[in-house]
């Protein structure tokens, strides 16, 4: 078995050494992350961004990565290529090698969604107020890409909407101006928090509960290690404990801390 923790991952400043290649409109990325223990592997999809967003989109992918699968953050990272074709045969050769090392591999549903600064108005900046509202959609496109099920995007959107307002004094400092941090920011807690108490909403919580610990056992059900009986009755468990044990801290960065609390709650899924 091979034990190269980081053989997927390539520093993005090494992706284009062909200058017409660099000049292209779209860049396609594949990312991947490990678990601590070597036993997992995580793979988006192929993903389409602007090549001038490349740093930002893995920054993004580490930050969910580590937060919402607990991978090793020494091992995220994002390949880019110039093809779509080309990203698509590495990202099956990767997908191969993974498998051949003994990893659980996963594919993640993941995308990036720029987070474009509001638009200015010629003579001025715009009002915190002003880009707060600006932030809305792009607030909802991050929630239907990495919170779907969790929680209501539209509201989700109005809770980012209404932290922005309570805390103008959370900026930062660039060369064009200050601005709010990126909601990746607020996902991890570092270093500003989103309460989502607003958004809370006990069948959702349930639901996306259920449905996680239903898809984390899928590979034990189909390997015989456990019968889908014992899987359903901890989901339901789960689902039950979540969201009284979300309730009690629900800020953005808390949600997998709370199912797992849930999970603990529930004792041993095998009986």
């Amino acid at each position: 078995m091979r034990h190269l923790l980081l053989a997927s991952v390539l520093p993005l400043s090494l992706l284009f050494t062909d200058p017409a290649a660099a000049q292209n409109d779209a860049q396609y990325l594949v990312c991947s992350a490990r678990n601590k223990e070597n036993t997992a592997a995580y793979v988006s999809g192929v993903v389409t961004i602007k090549p001038a967003d490349s740093a930002d989109a893995e920054h993004a992918w580490k930050q969910m990565a580590v937060s919402k699968y607990a991978a090793l953050e020494a091992s995220a990272g994002c390949t880019g290529f110039p093809t779509s074709a080309a990203a698509e045969t590495k990202r099956t050769a990767m997908v191969d090698n993974m498998k051949d090392d003994g990893l659980k591999t996963t594919d993640i549903p993941w995308n990036y969604v720029a987070e474009a600064k509001p638009a200015a108005a010629p003579s001025a900046h715009p009002t915190p107020e002003q880009a707060a509202q600006a932030e809305v959609p792009l607030a909802k496109g991050y929630c239907e890409q990495n919170l779907r099920g969790l929680f209501d995007c539209n509201c989700f959107a109005q809770a980012v909407l209404h932290h922005r307002l309570a805390h103008p004094e959370e900026v930062i400092k660039e060369s064009d101006g200050p601005r709010p941090p990126p909601i990746h920011d607020l996902h991890t807690g570092i270093p500003y928090r989103l309460d989502c108490t607003e958004c809370l909403d006990d069948k959702l919580l349930m639901e996306w509960a259920k449905d996680q610990i239903v898809r984390d056992f899928s590979a034990a059900v189909i390997g015989k290690t456990i019968d889908q009986v014992h899987v359903d009755k901890f989901a339901d468990c789960v689902a039950k404990a979540f969201p009284a044990r979300y309730r009690t801290n629900p800020y953005l960065d808390k949600y997998l801390e709370a199912l797992n609390q849930a999970r603990i709650s529930c004792g041993n899924p095998r009986g």
